[in-house]
């Protein structure tokens, strides 16, 4: 698809319902095998590299679909059918002292967060968390030294927002 021909913009929402219905209209949602006859165009990887692509030795991450929330098989959907027209917003809140904002537009930034489980729809995991944090503090030198000296426990990452172009 050209850019210019890209839709501007759409409600992650509206697109999120889409995607369920149409894998509803195929089959139970808990099986991959309606995922992937519903949206044969998208590659349902069961494994993928990790992160260290210099390695020579490169470990191997298996992606368990059937351990993957609804959420992040909708999430992962998305965001392969529009490689680089996603990006997500989140506030990070320390120690219910300091609230922080911040965008991820960087679409291999979007798949670690995917592969580290940023996107269940439930309670965020530590390392997800840190991959919030993470993310957030690497362009600010201040943020980071303050969020250094809190727990992990007293960080909350609150209003997630998915905007799809």
């Amino acid at each position: 698809m050209i850019e210019k021909d890209r839709p501007s913009s759409v409600e992650y929402a509206k697109l999120k319902a889409e995607i369920l219905q149409k894998v509803n209209d195929v089959g139970p949602m808990g099986e991959m095998e309606s995922w992937e006859r519903a949206f044969p165009e998208v590659t349902y990887w069961d494994i993928v590299p990790d992160r260290e692509l210099e390695d020579v030795d490169m470990e191997m991450i298996e992606i368990k679909w059937d351990e993957r929330t609804v959420e992040e098989r909708v999430f992962y959907t998305a965001f392969q059918n529009r490689r680089g027209g996603m990006q997500v917003r989140y506030e990070v809140i320390v120690e219910d002292v300091m609230k922080m904002s911040h965008t991820v537009k960087e679409a291999e930034a979007l798949w670690y967060m995917w592969l580290d489980g940023c996107f269940t729809g439930e309670e965020l995991t530590e390392e997800a968390l840190r991959d919030f944090v993470g993310l957030m503090t690497d362009e600010h030198r201040d943020r980071r030294d303050f969020v250094d000296d809190a727990d992990i426990v007293d960080v909350k990452v609150v209003n997630i927002e998915v905007e799809v172009k």
